[in-house]
């Protein structure tokens, strides 16, 4: 993974830079990161573009709300890991990955996305979607 200040630290350094993320970045244009872009300018207008750890923040909020949703008006903590292990493939708008949980799999989330720097910007372009890896533990 690679934050944003990494292409601000290096400069020219990181021109060839492949960075891995298991979350979007700022500018990827997909349907939850423009959504995500929206609401953050409705409510914080003249933001500057957000680092990498915001979306990863965002990500976790969506995951949350959508538990919160599934347990409904008997919240505890055992009835909100129960909604958690029902998300089959949860979309995030690309985001993220899909998220999954089930009841030995606590993991969510197995993909990542590849970019490369855009020094200009000061952030990453992908150039992958977001892609489980060949080889898992």
């Amino acid at each position: 993974m690679s934050s944003e200040d990494t292409i601000a630290i290096t400069g020219d350094a990181s021109k060839e830079l492949v960075a891995v993320s298991p979350y979007g970045y700022w500018f990827d244009e997909t349907q939850g990161m423009i959504e995500m872009r929206r609401i953050t300018k409705k409510y914080q207008p003249g933001t500057k573009p957000k680092i990498r750890n915001y979306t990863q923040g965002w990500v976790t909020s969506m995951i949350c709300a959508e538990g919160l949703k599934r347990t409904g008006r008997d919240l505890t903590p055992d009835t909100l890991v129960d909604a958690y292990e029902t998300f089959r493939n949860f979309s995030t708008g690309d985001v993220s990955g899909h998220v999954s949980y089930s009841k030995t799999d606590h993991k969510g989330g197995r993909t990542n996305k590849l970019y490369k720097t855009d020094i200009e910007k000061q952030t990453f372009i992908p150039i992958t979607g977001f892609r489980e890896p060949a080889f898992r533990d």
